[in-house]
């Protein structure tokens, strides 16, 4: 039982992304955390959404 709590709240946590502020290029949380005043994160979008044609 208590697996599944913690697999059910990770599955609930926001996705981040992060990304260079110099460059605009995506980086990696690593990256981020170290050079936390020319990064910047933002949450995924979700990638379930269908489109149009």
């Amino acid at each position: 039982m208590t697996t599944f709590a913690a697999v059910t709240a990770n599955a609930q946590e926001k996705k981040k992304e992060y990304r260079s502020a110099e460059s605009g290029r995506y980086v990696t949380k690593k990256q981020a955390e170290k050079n936390p005043s020319t990064t910047y994160s933002t949450t995924r979008k979700s990638g379930n959404s269908k489109r149009s044609k």
